[in-house]
């Protein structure tokens, strides 16, 4: 019965973060690319801190959980952080088939859903990326940590993913 009532939470949550069709000290970290990102650390300690950019500014979504943070390059690409309170209950790998049911279940086709295994920071867990047909990409990083899921994502136009994922790449759930 644990095993229903949290997916049926992290289905929940995951609907409500899914809208699309905390400062601490600057730094500079590197991303895999091997750039550098400057900015402000930026997050929560429930969700997760990355590195926001000095030209990005916070964004709400008011369908969202209330543990989300998020920042925008310009209120069209976004950056999002969440958590899903798992208790070691359920994975990463639960989460991702959930969220890839719930878009197959609104009509986006199979072939423009993805699940892979993602590592960021050391920390590990599944990416899902899907694809819309109005050419936008939403691409979640579920990450397992201290039992619980780290919703960490990004979403907007094509032209702007590399940027979004040298922020997402900044993810460190203590720091």
């Amino acid at each position: 019965m644990k095993k229903i009532s949290v997916f049926i939470l992290m289905l929940t949550i995951l609907t409500n973060i899914t809208s699309f069709g905390g400062t601490t000290n600057k730094t500079n970290n590197k991303v895999s690319s091997q750039k550098q990102i400057s900015g402000t650390r930026y997050g929560s300690k429930n969700v997760g801190y990355v590195t926001k950019p000095s030209n990005w500014f916070n964004f709400f979504d008011p369908d969202s959980s209330p543990n989300t943070v998020q920042i925008t390059r310009d209120g069209v690409n976004i950056v999002t952080l969440d958590v899903i309170i798992a208790n070691g209950e359920a994975t990463s790998n639960e989460a991702a088939l959930v969220i890839q049911e719930k878009y197959l279940n609104s009509g986006i086709k199979k072939e423009n859903i993805t699940i892979k295994d993602t590592n960021i920071n050391g920390y590990k867990g599944k990416k899902v990326r899907i694809s819309f047909p109005d050419g936008t990409l939403f691409i979640v990083n579920f990450i397992d940590y201290n039992g619980n899921i780290y919703f960490v994502s990004q979403e907007g136009l094509p032209e702007y993913q590399n940027e979004l994922s040298e922020v997402i790449n900044t993810w460190n759930p203590v720091k």
